[in-house]
């Protein structure tokens, strides 16, 4: 078993601001991010680098005295996805391979459409 030479995260996806940023000034962003991935990547002396792949939920960017909120624009269906996700990981028994199991939920949804529509009140 390798061990982890070092760790690193990075930062995917986008957010949306409510007004324009000043290019003058320094940015600082806090926020809450989801846990997407991990990745191990080998060096070739018995050691890895990994990385964290970590999206973001909620953000505040600050500039000077000026103080911005921002979501994500996601769409439905990664929203969906995210949801199944979050589903799998607290399963007691979970199968192997999230694909199959995110494939089997979809597939149950499509087949029960109509009773959705009306447990929702559509």
């Amino acid at each position: 078993m390798e061990s982890i030479n070092t760790h690193l995260v990075h930062l995917s996806g986008k957010i949306e601001i409510p007004e324009p940023l000043d290019e003058e000034k320094f940015v600082l962003v806090m926020g809450e991010f989801d846990f997407s991935k991990k990745t191990d990547t080998p060096n070739g002396d018995g050691t890895s680098d990994r990385t964290y792949t970590l999206f973001p939920t909620r953000i505040e960017v600050k500039q000077g005295e000026n103080r911005l909120f921002g979501k994500p624009k996601r769409r439905g269906s990664q929203r969906l996805r995210g949801a199944i996700w979050h589903t799998y990981n607290k399963l007691k028994d979970p199968p192997k391979d999230f694909e199959i199991y995110y494939d089997n939920v979809i597939n149950k949804l499509i087949v029960r459409w109509e009773e959705v529509l009306d447990f929702l009140g559509e």
